[in-house]
């Protein structure tokens, strides 16, 4: 009963968060599609495109085995005819608008899109979600081919963009998750494994260069520049994608280490936002993510690092801002 109960909670939090979404953000457009808007009513850019379909397959999970389940499959389907205008080739330009080739393309971007597919899949997998999960697979590694491109094979990290000379945290964590999550979707499928060690090895890549990237108190700083220079500025996002690399490692690859290192990752970020005015004045989808990857960290390990900091920033939110 109090498993049903807590499903109940649950999928009413998601749906009321929804409506408050779709109310501001969303839009219909041409043949069914669902485009996420900004400002007065402009498209929005790819990124937040990208985390409104990652809000969208949370709300269908929370609903898979209510009455709403197609509906809110049916809103998945119809943002992802929106993300399709940013389509070009196998990957995505940050931008709808202008002519192919002319659009910025950046590899942060892409490894979120990436991450949605697969993240898709894996729910298809686990009969969550109906639907074509190799196909879902498929997508992704349409998307990994670039983010492959733009590793730097003597220092590792991902860049930020298509001609650009930054080595971000929020290109390579990401990136390093599309590989692991592949390959574990893969498995499910039972598809053939011969590019499984590179992918391993890719991931391993991006979690050694986001230890250059930590500061003295442990947590990750935003990027490197060309000249080696480190960006010093801390977004929580950026600490929640490094955490969950960490903890991928250890679950796909069996990398005992990884646990030490996520949960390092993890305490000093938490010690970090607990001023949580600091918490406060990010994004809220910095924040979600970060907050998504602390309660993987919890459900992995056992820890109850970050339960409070989520649990009050949850609170401050649904009283102070919706």
């Amino acid at each position: 009963m109090v498993n049903s109960e807590s499903s109940l909670v649950s999928r009413s939090q998601a749906e009321a968060d929804w409506n408050v979404l779709q109310r501001r953000f969303l839009r219909p457009a041409r043949g069914g599609a669902i485009l996420v808007r900004e400002g007065f009513g402009r498209a929005a850019a790819v990124w937040p495109t990208s985390q409104v379909v990652s809000a969208a397959i949370s709300r269908a999970a929370a609903h898979a085995e209510s009455a709403a389940a197609n509906e809110a499959l049916e809103d998945l389907v119809r943002l992802d005819g929106g993300l399709s205008r940013y389509q070009q080739d196998n990957h995505y330009a940050e931008s709808r608008h202008g002519g192919i080739g002319s659009r910025p393309v950046y590899y942060d971007d892409n490894a979120w899109i990436a991450l949605n597919f697969v993240t898709t899949a894996l729910l298809q997998l686990r009969g969550v979600l109906a639907g074509d999960a190799g196909a879902n697979v498929n997508r992704a590694r349409g998307v990994f081919r670039l983010l492959l491109s733009g590793q730097n094979p003597k220092g590792g990290g991902v860049l930020w963009r298509i001609g650009g000379d930054t080595r971000n945290a929020c290109s390579t964590a990401p990136a390093g998750l599309v590989a692991l999550r592949i390959i574990e979707a893969e498995r499910l499928l039972a598809l053939p494994t011969t590019d499984h060690q590179e992918l391993v090895a890719f991931a391993q890549n991006c979690a050694a260069f986001l230890v250059t990237l930590r500061d003295s108190r442990g947590l990750i700083a935003d990027h490197m520049r060309a000249n080696g220079q480190i960006e010093p500025s801390i977004y929580s996002y950026n600490q929640g994608t490094s955490l969950g690399l960490y903890l991928q490692l250890n679950r796909i690859a069996g990398i005992e280490s990884c646990l030490d290192q996520a949960a390092e990752i993890a305490q000093a970020s938490v010690d970090y936002y607990s001023n949580e005015d600091r918490l406060w004045g990010e994004s809220p989808a910095f924040v979600a993510i970060y907050l998504r990857h602390l309660a993987t960290l919890r459900a992995q390990t056992g820890s109850d690092i970050g339960a409070g900091l989520g649990a009050t920033w949850l609170t401050r939110l649904s009283t102070e801002a919706l």
